[in-house]
């Protein structure tokens, strides 16, 4: 059996809406968020950092480093970079969290349809400024997932 994929719909402020697959889940939104996100701004990235990624990343000289960083470290000794900030792992979104967030920042709407069941509530409830184009593309990636699930579990 395999992973069973998303669909994620993302509404403009004004333009179509679209739809794509996220063939993997979760792991294929997060992969889709460092993609689109920390590959062309530095300043909208997720990574866990410690003492020693810290030195690697920014040398032996705490002054070169991030504002804030070293203070973080000293105080929890291992922090999340959550777009720019240093947040206690303890109190960090989770990476998915963070991954829908960023993919969506710039969007009048954006959903993750986890399972039929919010496929079918985004269907009936889609926003009626981009319902046609939003439920069409919706429409059209389950379809292509829905086949494809089903090539794969005949193999």
């Amino acid at each position: 059996m395999t992973n069973t994929p998303f669909i994620i719909v993302e509404i403009p402020h004004q333009h179509p809406a679209k739809a794509w697959i996220a063939w993997d889940g979760k792991a294929s939104v997060i992969k889709a968020a460092h993609t689109e996100t920390c590959e062309r701004y530095m300043d909208m990235c997720y990574y866990k950092i410690d003492l020693a990624e810290a030195i690697e990343s920014h040398g032996d000289d705490v002054g070169d480093w991030p504002e804030g960083l070293a203070d973080a470290l000293a105080a929890h000794g291992e922090v999340i970079d959550v777009n720019g900030e240093f947040v206690p792992v303890s109190d960090a979104p989770t990476e998915y969290e963070w991954a829908k967030d960023v993919l969506f920042h710039d969007l009048h709407l954006g959903k993750v349809l986890e399972t039929v069941e919010d496929v079918a509530r985004f269907i009936a409830d889609a926003p009626a400024h981009q319902q046609f184009t939003a439920i069409a593309a919706v429409q059209r990636e389950y379809e292509n997932a829905a086949r494809y699930m089903a090539v794969e579990d005949s193999k």
